[in-house]
């Protein structure tokens, strides 16, 4: 299956990649999402400048001799310019990683590394990552990482997110904190349970895949279960424990967000009593899902290179937008922030998804570097 993974993507690279194959592409990379790193590499040799493929190649062809003159032990599919389709009688040679990558990848386990994706319309580029000390990955505006903790646990981190731990961790602990976005690959150990913590949940695992949304200045958090199980506590109500199994998402609202005019008259009233009003947390369990035609939920569909919303406010899909671009979206009229929508974009720039989203609902943008600015349309 990896080696199918590696010749679709590198057709799709090339844009010789056809709609039954890019499906099957997405299909296939929404159960291996630990190939994003190697596939990044692969990305950026096919944008780096080559003398050695000659105008009469095929793209293809091209970014095979560019993978060759790199000096990676790499075989591709026999590719001819008059039969491009390999038929059941032609002999077919699938890539191979190179032994040198293999190492690394083994090496990974001990150290923490991080390959960063830039959200460019149609190459993602390797970054240098930021670390500000050992037990720290961040991410900016408009960047992914990947990153393997010491125990083996695998972290995907979206834009503007930050990761820390405690230096015994995997030793008598295994506990991290997160502000922001990621998807976890949790390594399992029974004896040393994993636990995560944000500015409003603590996350218990053994081991199991899931996605946890904390971003500091969002009113709400998401925590999505693919496999296994995870335990969840509100950490203004610690007593408290929900139990998560596959497909289920809990969602943590403050104060509910269905009734902010009780919550400010009973914060009102604490006031008058000289008390501080406590934060008020409603947890709401519901189920993912993946409609027919898509390969993956909207929840995890930013560790598949997509940016993914269902039935949200135009101010949610902008705070996503300008985490994905490294972007600043201001509303010139605040009720188009009401404005719902529901879309997923890939390769597209900002104004290509802009414009996708005008069709759906009336309303104009301009963009000056890296502000957009939203107003209402004019009869």
């Amino acid at each position: 299956m990896e080696n199918r993974i590696w010749f679709l993507y590198a057709k799709k690279l090339t844009g010789e990649a056809t709609d039954v194959e890019t499906r099957e592409l997405n299909e296939l990379l929404s159960s291996r999402p630990e190939l994003y790193d190697e596939l990044a590499a692969l990305e950026t040799v096919w944008a780096t400048p080559s003398e050695i493929s000659t105008p009469s190649d095929s793209d293809f062809n091209q970014l095979a001799a560019k993978i060759q003159s790199q000096g990676y032990d790499f075989e591709w599919p026999v590719q001819e310019a008059e039969e491009p389709v390999a038929t059941a009688a032609t002999p077919v040679r699938w890539l191979r990683r190179p032994a040198t990558w293999i190492a690394a990848a083994a090496a990974a386990a001990a150290i923490i590394t991080a390959v960063w994706f830039s959200h460019a319309p149609a190459v993602h580029m390797l970054e240098e990552p930021t670390m500000a000390k050992a037990n720290q990955v961040s991410t900016r505006p408009g960047s992914r990482s990947k990153v393997v903790l010491p125990d083996g646990t695998q972290v995907w981190l979206n834009a503007d997110s930050k990761l820390t731990y405690g230096n015994d961790f995997g030793v008598s602990s295994r506990d991290v904190t997160l502000s922001g976005e990621a998807y976890f690959d949790v390594k399992p150990n029974k004896e040393v349970p994993f636990y995560i913590h944000t500015s409003k949940i603590k996350i218990k695992v053994t081991g199991t895949v899931f996605n946890v949304r904390a971003y500091p200045n969002e009113t709400r958090s998401e925590t999505s279960l693919l496999h296994g199980k995870v335990e969840v506590t509100l950490n203004s109500s610690p007593d408290k424990t929900y139990f998560l199994k596959p497909s289920d998402k809990l969602v943590v609202t403050d104060d509910g967000g269905i009734n902010q005019t009780t919550a400010a008259v009973a914060a009102n009233a604490m006031q008058k009593q000289n008390r501080v009003a406590p934060a008020v947390q409603i947890p709401v369990m519901k189920q993912l899902v993946v409609k027919p035609d898509e390969t993956f939920p909207v929840e995890t569909a930013w560790v598949n290179n997509t940016l993914a919303f269902a039935d949200e406010s135009f101010r949610e899909v902008a705070d996503k937008m300008e985490r994905w671009y490294g972007i600043e979206i201001v509303f010139a009229h605040q009720q188009l922030e009401k404005m719902r929508f529901t879309g997923r974009f890939e390769n597209e720039t900002v104004a290509q998804a802009l414009e996708a989203m005008q069709l759906a609902s009336p309303f104009k943008y301009t963009i000056n570097g890296n502000s957009v600015v939203i107003f209402k349309t004019t009869k």
